[in-house]
């Protein structure tokens, strides 16, 4: 069983509403999200759903990156917006299947969730993707330490000065 995460890419400072939930992508983000899609892809992606935050900047990402992947069974949550470890645990600990999963999030909840799981300690910069492996029966079972990291990427996307 498989927990894929993967951290919005690189969006605007500020957005036109001048509201968080709002920003949007940069191009660096784009590029990113792309990047990360084709990884993916070559990787052959494949879950049994994806957990979505409803802000611009994560359903963006997804989006890009769902193009290139079977994400399985979507399912967007404003609930995973900002959302802390304890928030992200709380999602997964109803899942009802043992099955892989992707969850597409933000710092810091999604960092501290993955440090949780593998006990080390993890920053996920602008999509930055981790892949942690268990070797259980259901999502409910997981606790801290119960994961092995067993796939990180991050997109390398340089703008020259």
């Amino acid at each position: 069983m498989k927990l894929h995460l993967l951290r919005h890419a690189k969006t605007e400072v500020y957005s036109a509403s001048g509201r968080d939930f709002d920003r949007k992508l940069m191009t660096k983000g784009i590029i990113q999200a792309n990047l990360m899609g084709q990884y993916l892809r070559i990787k052959q992606f494949a879950v049994h759903e994806t957990y979505c935050s409803d802000a611009v900047r994560t359903m963006e990402t997804y989006g890009i990156v769902s193009k290139m992947v079977n994400s399985g069974k979507f399912i967007q949550k404003n609930e995973l917006y900002l959302a802390d470890r304890e928030a992200l645990l709380s999602v997964i600990w109803k899942i009802k299947h043992g099955k892989d999963l992707f969850l597409v999030g933000h710092n810091d909840g999604i960092s501290q969730l993955a440090s949780y799981f593998t006990d080390e300690s993890i920053h996920l910069k602008t999509c930055g993707y981790l892949c942690i492996d268990f070797s259980l029966d259901s999502w409910k079972e997981t606790s801290i330490g119960t994961g092995i990291i067993t796939d990180s990427f991050r997109p390398p996307v340089y703008f020259p000065d």
